[in-house]
């Protein structure tokens, strides 16, 4: 989730130029096989996310996302259901790495507060491990099933939020995005529950307004 940059007071649209480069720090939550659905809240872990896209005043515009971080989980008041031959670990950590392209659209360019929604599409490294770090994809034995699945799949992220200009370089943005995985394997384990595993995301940050280089003089 990242901010924009609107209207410069003063200072004419048309010369509105460079990119702009988003640091956020995110809160990730999880809900699949390990959530206590009698749990009235959730873990959330943290993570970062960069984003970088083009100055302007148009209502739509691209932006290009990277978010990196992790979520766990365990069985609390819950007890994985017997399977014979199965392993099921109490405990996951799955770390994630993501990359997408995204449309954001913004109602409103020329307040100063100005809410945005986005959408986009990408790819997403996902690897489940146990308590004791080890790798839990390639080990069949805990999940019930005993299938395989890719780490690597595309995903879908689904963004809301709204940011607000500090000064014609800063912005300051709050966001939240859904991601949607097509993969009930976050947390390596496909029995329980119907769907898919959640993830889900709030971030805050700051954009940078990066000029370029004024044109050079003309000698005479």
């Amino acid at each position: 989730m990242m901010l924009a940059f609107t209207v410069v007071q003063g200072q004419p649209t048309d010369t509105l130029r460079g990119v702009e480069v988003g640091l956020y720090l995110s809160g990730y939550s999880y809900a699949g096989e390990y959530t206590d659905p009698g749990a009235y809240n959730r873990r959330v872990y943290p993570g970062g996310a960069f984003y970088i896209q083009q100055v302007g005043t148009r209502r739509l515009r691209m932006q290009a996302c990277g978010v990196f971080g992790q979520f766990a989980d365990q069985y609390d008041n819950l007890e994985p259901p017997p399977q014979p031959g199965v392993s099921i670990p109490t405990f996951i950590i799955t770390r994630i790495v993501a990359g997408d392209l995204r449309l954001q659209y913004r109602p409103l360019p020329g307040l100063r507060v100005q809410p945005w929604i986005s959408a986009g599409a990408g790819l997403i490294y996902f690897s489940p491990r146990d308590k004791n770090g080890r790798k839990l994809a390639d080990n069949t034995n805990t999940r019930p099933d005993g299938t395989s699945y890719n780490t690597v799949i595309p995903q879908i992220p689904l963004s809301g939020g709204v940011y607000a200009r500090i000064n014609r370089h800063l912005n300051l943005g709050l966001g939240y995005t859904f991601r949607f995985i097509p993969s009930d394997y976050l947390d390596n384990s496909g029995a329980g529950l119907a769907g898919f595993d959640q993830l889900h995301a709030l971030q805050a940050g700051l954009d940078i307004w990066i000029m370029p280089p004024p044109p050079p003089t003309p000698v005479r």
